[in-house]
């Protein structure tokens, strides 16, 4: 019985001891996973994406609920429900940091005014004045504005980078602050709103232009700006080709499998993958009667100044765009603006060198008849007598005080001398 006892507390003690492993394996295998959970959450932390490990789904809908029976003026960006799970994902932005031997977790959760605006995306394209043949252009700071609803504020955006995507191609933006349209608003959000004159925050370009430029709009959509006659071909499968001569600023507008040739400029359409129903793209264009070139006169000539092209003119880029746009109008002004003599200088340039040539000419002409005449009346004097010597000695003697005297010189009267004798030869053999 002893042996028995004893073999009994010896398997009794090895089943505690085993226990006592399987306890704390399973404790270990506890710790292990919680943290792996800790260092998952915080590698996906630096990634700023957050994970099932920090918060899980149901415990982050609880959390949006109690957070939206808090709010008083703002909303929630969307409602809350297992569907929208995935985009509150994408939205919420996660911090983290550690506290003594705490690691916390800060989720961000945006909130959103419960006022909705459009967003338009802004397009300056070149308005044709007929009397001058220029172009004028309208300078736009900003890519993007959005207006309320009732037209009464604005907010200007320069990109849309820091905007996040929700459903429906609602934008998300932040750091946007409201303004009131009125007659200090800058000119893009005037113009969103109904007027009969351009407002005078508004600036103008003057520029000469040629050339075309297509620009995207959207799925199947192009703008075209021209400032000559351009040929549009559009082929759509089996369909006759179509071909059109525009002469306006135009938007173009394809059926999905259609391709389309604007000038040389090839496009094609795409199937609509995603379709959203509270999207238009309908254009806001701007009709404001206003003339760019008044003060510019019709005769002004541009054959030195090389034309903007629109092909090769960046839209996107603002900052170059309206730098150029800039010179081109300062030119204008300066060559309108200039006196006239430097705007015809080469007119009385090529004027001043014709009549000094005339007048050359003229007095060459002149002088040749006058000595021409002079040998004429020598050769046909014989029969009349010559002037006395005592009046051509009076004449030189007179000519003589006439002169500055200078110093004397052995051979002075020596040419006089000598001219009397062949005078005098001539007299004798006549």
């Amino acid at each position: 019985m002893t042996d028995f006892s004893d073999h009994l507390n010896f398997y009794s003690s090895q089943i505690a001891v085993l226990d006592t492993c399987e306890s704390l394996m399973e404790s270990y295998s506890f710790l292990e996973n919680y943290l792996n959970d800790i260092i998952t959450a915080i590698t996906f932390a630096k990634l700023k994406v957050l994970h099932s490990s920090i918060i899980t789904p149901f415990d982050l809908i609880e959390a949006l609920k109690h957070i939206s029976q808090s709010l008083r003026t703002n909303n929630l960006p969307l409602p809350i429900h297992h569907s929208a799970i995935a985009q509150y994902l994408e939205i919420i932005e996660l911090q983290a940091y550690q506290s003594d031997s705490r690691i916390v977790f800060v989720l961000n959760i945006p909130l959103v005014s419960p006022e909705k605006y459009t967003l338009y995306r802004l397009y300056s394209i070149p308005i044709l004045d007929n009397r001058t043949s220029l172009h004028h252009f309208l300078s736009t700071t900003y890519k993007y504005i959005a207006r309320n609803d009732d037209s009464l504020f604005y907010t200007a955006v320069e990109n849309l980078e820091g905007c996040k995507s929700l459903q429906g191609k609602i934008k998300l933006c932040t750091n946007l602050f409201p303004y009131p349209i009125d007659s200090d608003a800058i000119c893009e959000a005037q113009l969103l709103r109904p007027t009969n004159q351009l407002p005078r925050t508004c600036q103008i370009s003057v520029v000469f232009a040629k050339d075309y430029n297509v620009q995207q709009l959207g799925h199947n959509l192009w703008l075209i700006a021209v400032t000559d006659p351009l040929p549009v071909t559009i082929k759509c499968g089996n369909r006759e080709i179509v071909t059109k001569v525009i002469i306006n600023n135009s938007v173009l507008k394809l059926q999905p499998e259609c391709l389309a040739f604007i000038g040389s400029t090839k496009v094609y359409a795409q199937k609509l993958m995603e379709v959203y129903h509270n999207v238009t793209y309908n254009n806001h264009p701007v009709i404001i009667p206003y003339s760019c070139c008044n003060h510019i006169t019709e005769e002004l000539h541009l054959p030195d100044i090389e034309p903007l092209k629109l092909g090769k003119f960046n839209t996107e880029d603002l900052k170059i765009a309206q730098h150029k746009l800039n010179q081109y109008s300062d030119e204008l002004d300066r060559r309108n603006n200039q006196p006239f003599i430097n705007k015809h200088l080469g007119w009385i340039t090529t004027a001043t060198v014709t009549l000094i040539v005339t007048l050359i000419i003229l007095y060459i002409t002149c002088k040749c008849k006058k000595q021409r005449r002079l040998r004429i009346g020598i050769f046909t004097s014989n029969d009349n007598p010559p002037p006395p010597p005592q009046t051509l000695k009076a004449l030189t003697a007179k000519w003589k005080t006439l002169i500055p005297k200078r110093r004397p010189s052995v051979g002075f009267g020596e040419p006089i001398e000598e001219e009397e004798i062949e005078f005098n030869y001539n007299k004798q053999t006549s």
